[in-house]
């Protein structure tokens, strides 16, 4: 026989006992996410695995007791498997058991966050459900001790401080009621005044004087400080206001505004919600600028630019300076160009050095802190003062020795001229050409040209100024060169032989008038002296005596005109010369036929020839053509000779008296005419 042990083992019984929350009806009833305190109430048994949620996968295998969280609204199975020793097992559920529901997601909306005293807010409902749950209950604590059940109350708080809402809501469900809740802070306050706005500037709009563009600085204060903004036009009100703190500029259109004759002034305010107001910023005003033709302390002409200086800078330095910008509007398409800069105490500019034509200016104020900050002022236009090159004044035009006509004009006063022109013509021409151009500090010019010949022609002569820009003058009146011709011609009486006789052009060319004409002859010294004087209206001499003895040379003219007193130089007398005319009258001897030396009544004392256009000794001259005069008596012995045709005898023999009686005499001469003249003949010396 034989024998074997058997070993029983004692079966687990499964149970399954929830500890927290309490079952009702036979199910567990709870909100998500929902909690729920499993126990393991099975015996016998050493080990266990749980399924909370009837998936079917294992959820614990450790814990006897063990809280499972329901997240999601259903209605879920619970499972549990249990070992015993020996491997016998047993395993319950019950089905069904566990109800979830959901929970709605309470969530409260604020028409504000901070609001003033008195002042109504709204409070939304913002809950969140899934589904078609709805919310079915609501109940606000304002934190003031008042509550309200409706969705979306509105309320007011008398008083200020930090109100915290607390907002609950609820789902009703057949077994149970779902509730959520939260709360929000909520700012009562009067907030605080609101910071001093800054504007930036306030322009023109240099394309349309209408406009007017103000810019400030955005609002730095906190958010519960800003309402909105309002701008004020000083004498017009209220203009613009704007609620956005990013709305930073605004353009005053309006049909009404003048900037060219009117300044604009304008200041910007902040309010805050509650109705603080900020300190009115500076007042910036807009610049007038008149542009006029004028003439500056120096005396320089141009354009005079007044304006008013810009105000509202007062915390940013001022203004640093003021440039001035113009375009020239015979070239637009140019533009403006930036031309000086005033000093800041400045208001009044003078633009000097411009060409007669107008120009358009605005002024752009800077910012001493900020230079790309800046305010421009209207656009003005004007002509400069200006002054043409003034009609010049040729005071005289000459013949000099040179036989070269010489000018001479006055200097113009005009500050702009640069140069001058001078033209000439000759009388019988009609087309003036160019001569030459001066520095306008030039005053005089010899016309040294090839061609210039003033014993054959008249010239006549014009000038003009030209200024930088190239306006020119008029031409000054025209100026005549003196043109003096002259002829040997019979004296109306044959006794007296040959007159000199002349012609010349008149001169009209004086400023100030023609006074009278002067006829001179150069002497033996080569020094003018004057032989007659006429009458401004005279041109002509028909026959100047010729009682012209003695000269080695011809007799050689010039007319001289003289002018009246100038106002301008009432000291000077000017003159124009006329060209050189040297005649020759025809070489002639005559010898006297008696004298009476040492008479008592001084006359006839010497025995001299008496001769026109014979030349004198020269000691350069050949011996056959020496003047010689030589006195013989009866016996053909000289008493008496000379080589000088002004020396004569005077009647003595060796520092004796010669007696009376009739002596031979012999002349040898050469004259003018390129001739030899010989005379002989006797003379008688009587007491």
């Amino acid at each position: 026989t034989t024998s074997r042990g058997i070993t029983l083992y004692r079966p687990p019984f499964a149970g399954i006992l929830v500890t927290n929350p309490k079952e009702k009806a036979g199910v567990i009833v709870g909100c998500a996410p929902f909690k729920v305190t499993f126990k393991d109430n099975s015996r016998f048994n050493n080990s266990r695995k749980w399924d909370f949620d009837g998936d079917g996968v294992i959820d614990n295998t450790s814990d006897s007791i063990y809280t499972f969280t329901y997240t999601n609204p259903g209605t879920y199975s619970v499972k549990i498997q249990v070992s015993a020793p020996g491997g016998c097992m047993d395993s319950t559920s019950k089905d069904n058991y566990i109800v979830v529901r959901e929970r709605p997601k309470a969530m409260l909306g604020l028409s504000t966050t901070s609001s003033c005293p008195n002042t109504a807010v709204t409070f939304y409902d913002s809950s969140k459900t899934s589904g078609s749950t709805l919310i079915s209950s609501w109940m606000y604590d304002f934190g003031d001790t008042t509550t309200s059940t409706q969705q979306n109350p509105t309320k007011s708080y008398a008083y200020e401080g930090i109100k915290t809402i607390n907002f609950k809501v609820g789902i009703a469900y057949s077994d149970t009621t779902c509730f959520d809740s939260t709360s929000r802070q909520l700012t009562i306050s009067s907030g605080t005044k609101p910071l001093t706005p800054v504007i930036k500037s306030v322009s023109v709009d240099t394309a349309n004087s209408t406009n007017v563009l103000i810019q400030w600085m955005p609002y730095s204060g906190s958010g519960f400080d800003f309402q909105n903004y309002e701008l004020t036009k000083v004498n017009s009100g209220v203009i613009f206001t704007s609620t956005s703190k990013s709305d930073v500029s605004y353009p005053d259109i309006d049909a009404t505004n003048n900037t060219k004759a009117s300044i604009y002034s304008y200041f910007l305010k902040v309010y805050n919600p509650c109705g603080k107001v900020s300190d009115a910023s500076d007042i910036h005003n807009t610049i007038e600028l008149v542009a006029a033709k004028g003439t500056d302390p120096s005396g320089a002409q141009g354009v005079q630019l007044i304006w008013n200086k810009y105000r509202g800078w007062n915390t940013a330095g001022g203004v640093k300076e003021y440039q001035i910008y113009r375009r020239d509007t015979t070239a637009p398409a140019v533009g403006f160009s930036y031309a000086m800069i005033a000093k800041t105490s400045d208001s009044i500019f003078y633009d000097t050095g411009l060409c007669f034509k107008t120009y358009d200016y605005f002024v752009r104020a800077v910012q001493t802190n900020d230079s790309t900050i800046y305010s421009l002022s209207n656009k003005s236009s004007a002509q400069p003062e200006y002054t043409f090159p003034p009609k010049m004044v040729i005071r005289y035009v000459t013949v000099n020795g040179a036989m070269r006509p010489q000018l001479k004009w006055n200097v113009s006063a005009s500050r702009v001229v640069v140069r001058y022109e001078l033209e000439r013509k000759m009388a019988s021409e009609t087309a003036f050409v160019a001569v030459a151009q001066f520095a306008p500090s030039v005053t005089d010019f010899v016309d040294s040209s090839k061609r210039i010949n003033t014993s054959t022609e008249s010239y006549v002569y014009r000038i003009r100024a030209i200024d930088r820009c190239g306006y020119k003058s008029d031409y000054s009146h025209i100026a005549t060169t003196v043109l003096l011709t002259g002829a040997i011609v019979k004296d109306a009486n044959p006794a007296r032989g040959n007159d000199f006789g002349f012609t010349w052009t008149p001169y009209d060319s004086f400023d100030a008038g023609l006074s009278n004409y002067l006829l001179q002859i150069k002497n033996g010294k080569s020094i003018w002296t004057n032989v007659k004087q006429y009458n401004s209206a005279a041109t002509a001499e028909a026959g100047l005596d010729s009682a012209f003895t003695d000269v080695d040379s011809a007799s050689c003219f010039r007319i001289v005109a003289l002018s009246n007193q100038s106002a301008t130089f009432p000291a000077v007398v000017d003159s124009s010369i006329s060209n050189i005319v040297c005649l020759v009258l025809p070489s002639m001897i005559e010898v006297p036929n008696a004298f009476t030396p040492r008479s008592s009544a001084g006359l006839n004392d010497t025995f001299i020839p008496v001769s026109l256009s014979i030349l004198n000794t020269l000691a350069s001259r050949p011996e056959d053509l020496q003047y010689s005069f030589q006195i013989y008596n009866r016996w053909g012995q000289r008493v008496f000779e000379t080589t000088d045709k002004l020396k004569g005898w005077d009647g003595t023999i060796s520092g004796s008296d010669a007696p009376v009686d009739v002596y031979l005499w012999e002349v040898k001469a050469y004259g003018l005419d390129k001739k030899q003249y010989f005379r002989n003949g006797t003379v008688t010396l009587l007491k």
